[in-house]
């Protein structure tokens, strides 16, 4: 307990000081996200939300009502934009720049759509784009530990992340934290679960992700912030890639609300 002296060193104040400097100390709220007692229970209020549900559904009706009167290889080029700016916009989040023209040919190569003048990608973003494919394409299969893991080798399919070897497709089996600051000087951001505690929190989350519960656009969001505030999850991701692979949980469930008009169902 520490001990605080009040100016007058009268004993009511002091005394009023230790009680309160104790209630403090029995209160202390939990540092990090995962540490809550009602996780992972998120709570919302529902009429702010509602509300911007109905905003969201009206630019989502008008934006398919725009591509059912446009012809089909219209709708393809569409549909290449949309997926090369989310994945491009995704990566700039963490301040990692893709070539825009790489994915783009990328996208449309694999779409089969023919763009004017091609380019050649990269291993890298060829890897990004198919998981971005598989969350548009096969948005209606279940999310499982092995998709997951597909995923992973999409983005290091050589095992290794730059100069580090590390284990693909695998959840991680050591302690993960966000640090910021020169050696001697860090700073702790966040510290993940304990490894101990990925199977547990992985299996919680994947049978929440495909039931029926919630809006997709509302599980969308529980799943970016509980996801990427507390699992950090496979060996070798740090914060700039798994923005990507959280990118593409919000993919699966945004496209599952849009599905009745996707192009490429």
């Amino acid at each position: 307990m520490i001990l605080l002296f009040h100016a007058d060193n009268k004993p009511q104040n002091m005394r009023l000081i230790i009680r309160k400097t104790v209630y403090l100390q029995k209160t202390v709220m939990p540092m990090y996200i995962h540490e809550h007692k009602e996780w992972p229970s998120f709570s919302w209020d529902k009429e702010l939300v509602g509300e911007k549900l109905n905003k969201v559904n009206k630019a989502v009706g008008y934006l398919m009502g725009r591509l059912s009167v446009i012809g089909f290889n219209d709708r393809m080029y569409a549909v290449v934009e949309s997926i090369s700016h989310d994945i491009i916009a995704s990566s700039e989040i963490e301040g990692v720049e893709l070539n825009n023209e790489q994915v783009r040919s990328s996208v449309a190569r694999k779409l089969g759509v023919q763009l004017p003048n091609p380019t050649e990608s990269s291993r890298y973003i060829d890897g990004v784009v198919e998981m971005a494919l598989d969350a548009t394409v096969n948005f209606n299969s279940p999310l499982t530990h092995e998709r997951l893991f597909g995923w992973h080798n999409c983005l290091f399919p050589t095992g290794w992340s730059g100069p580090t070897k590390i284990d693909v497709a695998r959840y991680r089996s050591g302690d993960m934290k966000v640090i910021s600051g020169m050696f001697g000087r860090e700073k702790v951001h966040y510290v993940a679960p304990a490894p101990e505690r990925i199977d547990e929190e992985m299996n919680r989350f994947l049978d929440w992700f495909n039931s029926d519960a919630h809006n997709g656009y509302v599980k969308s969001a529980i799943a970016i912030c509980g996801l990427s505030a507390s699992i950090l999850s496979m060996t070798g991701t740090d914060e700039s890639d798994e923005p990507l692979l959280i990118w593409h949980f919000h993919r699966l469930k945004t496209q599952r609300c849009v599905s009745s008009v996707s192009p490429i169902r």
